[in-house]
């Protein structure tokens, strides 16, 4: 829908023409002199015509809350994949490592014989451990990348 430029501005219109001549002015596009004389004959505006004919030489661009709101969300990808990366990366160390070394001190055990099985599972405890732990914190991080895009999506 068209507005008619004869029809009457609103004071939330004038404030809403405000917010482009400020950040006019921050990109240079217009000078501090020019702003003022654009203030003043914007609160002295009364029509929508009145409002169009002070910003015609200027851009619509995106406003600087605009771009500020999209960094947030790209920090939230940004950090949810490194944390993703990492937790695969360890992951992947952890099921490379497939010996258990245990030395015990020199100086209160003469002789230790272990039966064979026993190291087994108690070495197949410990990585069985391990890999629960780090399925447990990629399935954490793939969660959190997953609740960030969402959040992200439902902003647009």
């Amino acid at each position: 829908m068209r507005i008619e430029p004869w029809l009457r501005a609103s004071d939330a219109d004038r404030d809403q023409v405000s917010e482009r001549l400020r950040p006019a002015t921050a990109e240079g596009r217009l000078g501090g002199d020019e702003l003022e004389e654009r203030l003043e004959a914007l609160y002295a505006a009364r029509t929508y015509g009145d409002l169009d004919a002070l910003v015609v030489d200027i851009p619509a661009s995106r406003s600087v809350a605009g771009r500020r709101a999209l960094a947030p969300r790209r920090l939230i990808g940004a950090v949810s994949a490194v944390t993703l990366i990492i937790a695969v990366l360890g992951l992947l160390a952890i099921m490379r490592r497939r010996t258990a070394v245990a030395v015990p001190d020199p100086g209160r055990v003469r002789h230790l014989e272990l039966p064979a099985p026993f190291v087994t599972q108690h070495h197949d405890l410990i990585v069985a451990g391990s890999l629960g732990i780090a399925f447990f914190v990629v399935l954490l991080t793939s969660l959190a990348v997953g609740l960030a895009l969402m959040v992200a999506r439902s902003q647009r």
